[in-house]
């Protein structure tokens, strides 16, 4: 099953907001079977242009938006790391590490958008065969 953070706090902030899924896809110009599969976790995390479109139909503050970018981030990360043939006891700490960020100050949320930077920018050198 695919990394759900993103469509967990998506689903939530959509209903809290009283909007109903297929007026969210409507609005976004995405499929509402699209959307039902990334909020109940059966499609892997969108990629930021699907997250742009989806956001504004909520008309939640930027604080919230960014929370929201971030976590999809962090499912997109999740799916690339679980579809590497990384050591299960990896696996284990890396996803109770990253399932842990709901409640993220904005410092916190900082010091992770650097952090998945530097991941990304390892894997990257690892892809290239560098060290």
């Amino acid at each position: 099953m695919a990394s759900m953070l993103f469509g967990n706090a998506f689903n939530v902030t959509r209903v809290r907001m009283q909007k109903r899924q297929g007026e969210v896809a409507r609005l976004a110009g995405i499929d509402a079977s699209y959307l039902a599969s990334i909020e109940c976790g059966r499609r892997k995390a969108p990629n930021r242009e699907v997250v742009d479109k989806l956001l504004p139909t909520l008309n939640v503050d930027e604080p919230l938006r960014q929370k929201l970018r971030s976590l999809a981030v962090i499912d997109r990360m999740l799916d690339v790391v679980e579809g590497q043939a990384a050591d299960e006891l990896t696996m284990a700490r890396l996803n109770k590490l990253l399932r842990q960020v709901a409640d993220f100050n904005e410092g916190e949320w900082n010091s992770l958008e650097c952090a998945l930077a530097a991941l990304t920018n390892q894997c990257l050198r690892r892809k290239e065969g560098e060290p």
